[in-house]
């Protein structure tokens, strides 16, 4: 079962608890157990997700491309070819 799920079936079961007939004092233990459920779940699945890496251009497609970006060697000037 994946992170997502678990927190789409945390926040579920928070909303139907409150139907249950629980105590009052035990009520509000279930929602602070369950609302740190969640927490933890968003927290961890916000951490284990990987950034998006660029996509790499073939040849043909960088050498047609309208802007390409050129590192800047401070030492060699244009005008020393």
């Amino acid at each position: 079962m994946s992170k997502r799920q678990l927190i789409i079936i945390a926040a579920v079961w928070s909303m139907i608890f409150l139907f249950l007939g629980f105590p009052f004092w035990l009520d509000k233990i279930i929602a602070v157990v369950t609302g740190c459920i969640i927490i933890g779940l968003s927290y961890s699945l916000r951490i284990s997700t990987t950034p998006r890496s660029k996509p790499t251009l073939s040849p043909e497609v960088r050498e047609s491309a309208a802007f390409v970006e050129h590192k800047h060697d401070p030492q060699v000037s244009p005008t020393d070819n």
